[in-house]
């Protein structure tokens, strides 16, 4: 019984980081932020504005229509400190026959399995139905780091010898599914101001697996191992505010922000007992009622500035609009455009997560009651960052070349550093085109992330065994076994490629 409870327990404390892996946003969605390092808030060139600014569409001519995905390949790999623990007890286990716990062998590095690619599609459009109002309406996702991350349960070390993963009692699968339907109305009350906002209704579908320990005097054992699923999903609200003031011709102003209301999700979590038994009639399998999670989604404020070179004889960014079906297009009416922008996330939002169970677990022949209330605390920090491109527009109306740079700060904390976390501090580099042929504007953008390793040296995640997370105090050579407090205590390296496609109508 007592192992069940910490089993449960354990799973619902390591959650206390998977939304941040869907939540935190890099630079950028959409075509023209991929190619210009996510410096898009003053600037509106195409639906995607209503991911950026959304007061950007105000200034878009006629009818258009955006269909754009991202392709990322994300590389993300851990290296726990230390070694394996001597005469852990293997006993009915596929491991039995092994020598991985003789007290020498390190733990090896070990990097995500496929697969490699996660595909983030978008589809938005936009309607000046007046020459001061416009509308909007589409569906997108964050960008982050994937949708799906895998690392193995197992590993095999030099020499053949088969050993349990040394980062298996933290989150070693995740699969996330996040959306906002966007419905947005932008207006420029005066040529050079434009405000907009846009309700979304939003989705998420969370699933992430980890291993917890039966036993607190043989915490690193994988024969009292009992692997964790668990699965939510819901409903709730978020928003987007945006701000454009266009000063001169010269100059662009912009201001977005991205809110969102606290989460309530709901669903069940499954327990796998004997795990690592060698045949899977071993195994004893038992679920749970997931009746209330609680999650404070981060927000983001961005803002930037932007400097623009008129053509000379065409329409400006400050010029009045008579024509709702007409107006200025960056691609056609720009020489080249340079742009900067701050960037803001509040990830300390996230300083509580709170879920409620119900159901009973079956250990086998004998049910115990799954844990009533489990409230989790995190330590993430906030981000901060800065983000330059600009376009040139080679041809004009017909062909555009961009690039851009941008920064962003970590915000994974050392002491609760985990591996579904990507939230590295970053460095990327961006390029792209934009070729257009008649009524059809095609994009492609492409970036890399690197992302700088980062080394938990005061790692306190604790593997869980009956009674929930061990503590400091239980973590000795006579009792649970050392490192068995610090299974976070490591070396993260990551690095991320994107490749961005677009296509966008304008009628």
């Amino acid at each position: 019984m007592r192992p069940s409870v910490g089993v449960s327990v354990g799973v619902l404390l390591a959650w206390s980081g998977v939304v941040s892996a869907g939540g935190l946003d890099l630079p950028d969605n959409g075509s023209l932020g991929m190619g210009r390092g996510g410096a898009v808030v003053a600037r509106a060139s195409d639906p995607s504005a209503l991911m950026h600014n959304v007061a950007g569409i105000a200034g878009l001519s006629g009818f258009q229509l955006t269909l754009s995905s991202n392709y990322q390949i994300f590389s993300n790999c851990y290296t726990r400190a230390g070694v394996y623990e001597s005469n852990v007890n293997t006993t009915g286990t596929v491991f039995e026959d092994s020598t991985y716990n003789n007290g020498t062998t390190a733990y090896p590095e070990q990097c995500k399995s496929g697969p490699y690619g996660t595909v983030a599609p978008q589809l938005l459009a936009t309607w000046r139905l007046h020459p001061r109002w416009a509308l909007g309406l589409g569906v997108y996702g964050p960008n982050a780091t994937g949708s799906r991350q895998t690392f193995d349960d197992r590993v095999t070390l030099g020499g053949g010898a088969l050993a349990p993963s040394p980062l298996r009692n933290m989150i070693y699968e995740k699969t996330i599914l996040l959306f906002h339907v966007t419905m947005a109305i932008a207006w420029s009350p005066v040529p050079w101001l434009r405000v907009g906002a846009a309700l979304q209704p939003s989705f998420a579908s969370f699933g992430t697996t980890t291993m917890a320990n039966g036993s607190p005097t043989s915490a690193q054992s994988p024969a009292t191992d009992t692997r964790t699923r668990i699965e939510t999903s819901g409903w709730f609200l978020a928003g987007n505010l945006g701000v454009q003031v266009l000063p001169s011709r010269y100059l662009a102003l912009g201001l977005g922000v991205h809110l969102t209301t606290t989460a309530v999700l709901t669903g069940s979590a499954s327990a796998t007992a004997n795990y690592y038994a060698p045949m899977a009639s071993r195994q004893v399998h038992s679920t749970y009622s997931v009746d209330r999670m609680t999650v404070p989604f981060p927000f983001q404020a961005r803002l930037g500035a932007r400097f623009v070179l008129p053509r000379r004889g065409r329409p400006t960014l400050d010029q009045p609009v008579t024509n709702a079906r007409e107006g200025y297009d960056p691609m056609t009416d720009d020489v080249f455009d340079v742009e900067l922008d701050g960037w803001y996330e509040g990830l300390s939002r996230m300083a509580a997560i709170g879920l409620e169970n119900s159901g009973r677990i079956d250990i086998g022949g004998t049910t115990i009651p799954a844990p009533a209330r489990v409230n989790i605390t995190s330590n993430f920090n906030d981000v901060y960052g800065v983000r330059l491109g600009g376009d040139y527009n080679v041809l004009p109306g017909r062909l555009a070349l961009r690039a851009g740079v941008s920064y962003e700060t970590a915000g994974m904390s050392n002491e609760f550093a985990q591996i579904h976390v990507g939230a590295y501090q970053t460095t990327s580099v961006h390029g792209g085109a934009s070729l257009r042929m008649g009524f059809l504007t095609m994009s492609v953008g492409y970036a890399h992330f690197f992302m700088a390793d980062f080394t938990a040296d005061r790692g306190q995640r604790s593997i869980v065994s009956a009674g929930g997370p061990l503590e400091p105090r239980m973590c000795t050579a006579t009792s649970s076994g050392p490192d068995a407090c610090t299974t976070n205590r490591g070396t993260y390296r990551a690095s991320l490629d994107i490749l961005h496609l677009g296509f966008n109508a304008r009628f």
